[in-house]
């Protein structure tokens, strides 16, 4: 029930073919760096650039989202 509800409020994207393409380049960009992160988090990622939105992580992942170029990474307070 809680997911749904999570679903409602925040909505959920359609990984598109514009958004394969950021993913491609993500992951180019990250592998001729030599920087991999997980698939999930460059998904995430190239979902936000085709939007044109940043993300907000965990302090966890924050470092993986930070090696991404021209992407807006907010950081959630482990406080919170």
């Amino acid at each position: 029930a809680w997911l749904e509800t999570l679903r409602r409020l925040m909505g959920v994207e359609p990984f598109t073919a514009e958004t394969a393409e950021h993913h491609a380049d993500i992951f180019a960009e990250l592998a001729s760096a030599g920087s991999m992160i997980p698939q999930n988090d460059i998904a995430v990622a190239a979902t936000a650039r085709c939007l044109g939105c940043g993300v907000l992580v965990g302090p966890r992942d924050e470092a993986h989202f930070r090696r991404i170029s021209g992407l807006d990474v907010r950081v959630l307070d482990s406080a919170v």
